[in-house]
């Protein structure tokens, strides 16, 4: 039972049963790439006056503010100008939209570690019922002296004098197999009519 099949169906399950923790990490995975990736703002502000004094450079700056000319005074040491294009000081600041990707990301992040550690079903992946789901789209059935056999992965999960499939939506869950090492503990069996066919097909008929 370690086919494509079974993996598609077991990551289909696992969404299915953790949609929250799903968007979650859809979210982590697309804000990755881009954390502290966002361009900062630039700003440009034409230097109106500049003079030194004191061992400094004062620039005078003239900006518009809601349609009005607002002038300020900027100091810098000599050895740290700033950054000037075309008779305008060049200024720069972070973008506040990497705050808002390290947010979610922290977010995701921390809603992904509890699903993964936590012992809580309703909080944790149920990785137990996932695969219990999953493993159930895979049991096969055999009718055999009135009796219902259920196997899974060649192994026998129990008999029935009735038809579990009508009863129960997950037949793993109903048998208690909850993994892959737990299905290893059931016996390896086939009935009559299987060993019947099994020889048959040895011999060619």
């Amino acid at each position: 039972m370690r086919s494509f099949r079974f993996y598609l169906a077991w990551t289909w399950c696992l969404i299915k049963t953790n949609p929250a923790k799903t968007i979650a990490a859809i979210a982590l995975i697309a804000a990755a790439p881009f954390l502290n990736g966002i361009p900062d703002i630039v700003e440009y502000k034409r230097v109106d006056y500049r003079y030194e004094k004191d061992g400094r450079e004062f620039y005078v700056i003239q900006s518009i503010e809601k349609n009005e000319e607002k002038f300020e005074a900027r100091a810098y040491d000599k050895g740290n100008p700033p950054e000037i294009k075309n008779g305008r000081i060049v200024e720069r600041r972070w973008n506040d939209a990497n705050i808002v990707l390290f947010l979610v990301a922290g977010a995701a992040a921390i809603m992904i570690a509890v699903g993964i550690f936590a012992k809580d079903e309703d909080i944790s992946f149920d990785l137990r019922k996932v695969f219990s789901m999953s493993a159930s789209r895979f049991v096969e059935c055999e009718l055999e002296d009135g009796s219902y056999f259920y196997f899974l992965d060649g192994r026998l999960l129990g008999k029935s004098d009735r038809e579990l499939h009508r009863e129960y939506d997950y037949l793993c869950r109903h048998f208690s197999v909850s993994s892959r090492s737990k299905l290893a503990s059931f016996p390896k069996w086939k009935t009559k009519n299987a060993r019947r066919g099994e020889k048959l097909d040895n011999l060619g008929i």
